[in-house]
């Protein structure tokens, strides 16, 4: 049951997230309010068990999980949408921080690869004795 439960309250979890992203009212009112947060995390958790045959106390355990989780969640959606912050990175900071690594990445991507191009080479040159001497009993022993 608590297994049941815990699949039910990540997926409630999830969906609650996803929907209060979308909709900047939703995650307000619920962030400021405890009572709106519980209510939405009940009927979410209550209409996604029934959608797969949940009832009674695994329902009601996967509704108290959820509305733990959705507490902290919409401190975090608030962080990335809703602060001075993230109205100044664009209205999205994990998407802006996802821009910023592409263009990090894109800029240093040249650099590492000449690197292990030099390492390479010079791993070549240091070993060059010990593959040589090896071809050579390989040649002599045929």
């Amino acid at each position: 049951m608590l297994g049941y439960a815990l699949t039910l309250a990540t997926a409630s979890f999830a969906f609650e997230m996803l929907i209060a992203s979308k909709i900047p009212v939703m995650r307000v009112l619920a962030k400021e309010n405890v009572l709106i947060n519980l209510t939405i995390s009940l009927a979410i958790s209550y209409a996604i068990g029934t959608m797969f045959g949940a009832i009674g106390l695994t329902a009601m355990t996967a509704a108290i999980i959820s509305t733990l989780m959705s507490i902290p969640g919409y401190h975090v959606l608030e962080w990335v949408y809703d602060t001075e912050e993230a109205h100044a990175e664009g209205g999205n900071r994990i998407q802006y921080k996802k821009e910023q690594v592409k263009k990090t990445t894109k800029k240093w991507s040249q650099t590492i690869l000449d690197l292990f191009k030099i390492v390479f080479f010079l791993l070549k040159v240091v070993t060059f004795p010990l593959w040589i001497a090896r071809l050579l009993v390989t040649k002599v022993r045929k």
